[in-house]
C-alpha cells in the first residue's frame, strides 16, 4: 500500500493551484523537529503543519516507515472534503532520501 496524506480545505481549488506551479519533490515528516515539510526545488521547503499531539506523531512515524517500504514512493492529495468526487490535485511523489532516513528496522 502506498502511503499518503489527503488534505480537506475549502480551499482546494487554490491550494491545488500553487501546489501545480511549484516543483513539488515529496512530503517529509520531520519527527526531531516535529514538522510536516514539502521540499520543492532544489533547496526549498516549506513547513506544511506542526505536529502537535502523540496521535500526530504515531501517524507522521507510520507515514515516514511506510515510505521506507514503498522505496519513497508516497502521495498527496487535495480535496474539498471527503465528500468530494474526486481531488482538485493529486501527485504521486518519490522521496529518494527515504530509505537512509528509515526511522525503524525491520524483522529479522
Amino acid at each position: 500500500m502506498v502511503p499518503g496524506l489527503v488534505v480537506f480545505s475549502r480551499r482546494a481549488p487554490a491550494i491545488a493551484a500553487w501546489l501545480t506551479g511549484v516543483d513539488l519533490a515529496y512530503v517529509c515528516g520531520a519527527l526531531e523537529s516535529r514538522e510536516l515539510l514539502l521540499e520543492v526545488g532544489l533547496d526549498t521547503q516549506y513547513l506544511f503543519a506542526r505536529i502537535r499531539t502523540a496521535e500526530q506523531s504515531l501517524e507522521a512515524q507510520l507515514f515516514e516507515e511506510g515510505k521506507s517500504r514503498t522505496a519513497g514512493l508516497h502521495f498527496l492529495s487535495v480535496q474539498a472534503s471527503a465528500e468530494a468526487d474526486a481531488p482538485d490535485g493529486f501527485w504521486l511523489l518519490k522521496d529518494v532520501a527515504a530509505e537512509k532516513r528509515a526511522v525503524f528496522s525491520p524483522p529479522a
